[in-house]
């Protein structure tokens, strides 16, 4: 996820997204003057006044035309380009430019598939007449057994030799080790209902169909690292005494992005 000013939300909506780019912006630049979105110069005469006093920052990335990316965001995520038209609608005017950091996104060939840049080609640019496209990378996934990741994968009403079950279970992200506590009526309430912005749902989606896992869960954003994360649970019911429980099955987990900055 690209890093900036911007809502996190409307930045998540950039992974995914592939943009044409012309022969100047498909160059790998290593060092890329930025201003915030919000927080920036306006105008050219403030925007040299800053580049003099040194308020700016460095990037290593692609620079490329702001309106091209906007309009290309809209058929990918409406919400998300909107944001951009009504707070920062200068970014749709002629010569404006987002900067994408080279550890968010990379150079696509014809075929769709990653363009090796050599060395000559990362100093002068990559050039020839072949299209390009500049692509958001889409997160890698990471499928695994609740019981490495909860403290307890039963939790149910049932009291077994006197001592009743579990009835609640925490969860410790690996990226950055931030705990949440999920009690036992919030697993049983899970669904097929994400809270997840379009891309990261989808993404966890295909992770789960390619390793067959299935039924209700419940997703949410790491409050530590800012990841995706979902769990797969299978809610019951019927015991001998009217019992009711769940079993947390399934962990499936986005690796932080390295532009994740918040």
């Amino acid at each position: 996820m690209p890093p900036g000013e911007a809502p996190e939300e409307v930045r998540r909506a950039w992974v995914g997204l592939s943009v044409p780019v012309t022969e100047p912006e498909s160059r790998l630049r290593d060092q890329v003057k930025c201003f915030g979105v919000r927080s920036g110069p306006h105008g050219i005469v403030r925007q040299l006044w800053a580049l003099f006093r040194g308020r700016f920052e460095t990037w290593r990335g692609y620079s490329i035309e702001s309106r091209k990316c906007i309009e290309h965001l809209r058929a990918h995520d409406a919400v998300a380009a909107a944001w951009w038209v009504d707070n920062c609608p200068r970014f749709m005017e002629p010569k404006c430019f987002f900067v994408f950091p080279a550890e968010c996104c990379e150079l696509l060939g014809e075929d769709g598939m990653p363009k090796d840049l050599g060395a000559g080609e990362r100093r002068s640019g990559s050039r020839g007449s072949a299209s390009k496209t500049l692509g958001m990378r889409v997160p890698e996934i990471s499928v695994v057994p609740a019981s490495q990741r909860f403290s307890a994968t039963s939790l149910s009403t049932e009291i077994v030799d006197g001592r009743a079950l579990a009835s609640f279970a925490l969860y410790e992200c690996p990226t950055c080790e931030h705990g949440i506590r999920f009690k036992r009526d919030d697993l049983e309430q899970a669904a097929e209902v994400t809270v997840l912005s379009q891309t990261d749902a989808s993404a966890m989606d295909s992770a789960a169909r390619l390793r067959d896992v299935r039924g209700a869960f419940l997703d949410w954003y790491c409050q530590g690292c800012h990841a995706p994360r979902r769990v797969y649970c299978r809610p019951w019911a019927g015991g001998r005494h009217g019992d009711h429980g769940v079993e947390v099955q399934w962990v499936l987990e986005a690796a932080s992005g390295a532009c994740d900055d918040d």
